[in-house]
Parts: structure tokens; sequence; C-alpha cells
């Protein structure tokens, strides 16, 4: 995990994409800071993967305090060729659908603009505040390089 400080909040940086290690670091972090309001920022790598282990993530995720689901990374992935293969999304038009229909699962705000993510990590916390980012896609670097 990469650190940095920000007001009275710690922010961790992870490129875990799978709900294994999203799960393993949350727990550390739990062990680690029990007394700490814990805020996760997750971008989901493949539409797949959220498909496939929607369960597992929710599982993981339900140890924040606050969940916040960024928009899909699914750069190699064609939304009409998924639709073929997962039943699930029968009735769902487009991959931000999805996102939102994920995040209402793992009880989290899905947003899709990093302004909306950097705005959430700049309020000011009443307690101790522990704000981890999973991605394995280009979120970790446009929310570091936006609170310098």
């Amino acid at each position: 995990l990469i650190t940095k400080t920000l007001s009275q909040a710690k922010v961790y940086s992870d490129y875990s994409h799978h709900a294994p290690a999203v799960l393993g670091n949350l727990q550390a972090l739990k062990k680690q800071f029990p007394d700490r309001h814990i805020i996760t920022i997750f971008q989901p790598h493949q539409a797949q993967r959220v498909l496939a282990g929607r369960d597992d993530f929710s599982e993981a995720l339900l140890l924040s305090d606050e969940t916040v689901i960024y928009k899909l990374y699914t750069a190699r992935e064609d939304f009409d060729e998924l639709k073929k293969i997962y039943p699930q999304l029968a009735d769902r038009q487009s991959f931000d659908e999805l996102g939102e229909k994920f995040a209402e699962h793992v009880h989290g705000t899905y947003i899709t603009i990093v302004n909306d993510i950097v705005t959430t990590i700049q309020r000011d916390y009443h307690a101790p505040t522990i704000i981890v980012i999973f991605s394995a896609g280009d979120l970790d670097y446009q929310v570091r390089r936006s609170i310098r």
C-alpha cells in the first residue's frame, strides 16, 4: 500500500483488483486502525470480474464504513458481447448501469467523475479517517495528482 496524508486523513492506494486482495487489505487496515473511519474508493477492473465476483467483492467492501465505486475500467470489453455471456445484463444498457447496480449491491455510491472523488476525499472529517483507493486502472494516478 502506498500512503499519503491529507488533512486528518491518511490516503492509501493499492493495485488490488481481485476480491481476495481487497478483503486482505481492508482486514489489515481494520486491524491496524480499529478506531478509524475507513472509506474505500474502488475502481473495478473489467466488468466481467464484477459480474463473476460480485458477492465476493460485496463481502470485502462491507468492511468499509463507506464505499465509493468509480466507473468500471473496461478498456478491453464490449458491452454487447458481455450481454451474450451474462444473462444478468439483459436489462442493462451500459457499463455505467452495471456500475450503479454493483455500487447498490455493495452498499456504496457510484461516481463517474474524478473531481467528485477528490471532493469526497477533501471534505472535513470529524474523526480520523483512512481512505483507501483500489484501482488497477488510472484512477489512483488521477486522484493523487489532484490532491497534491
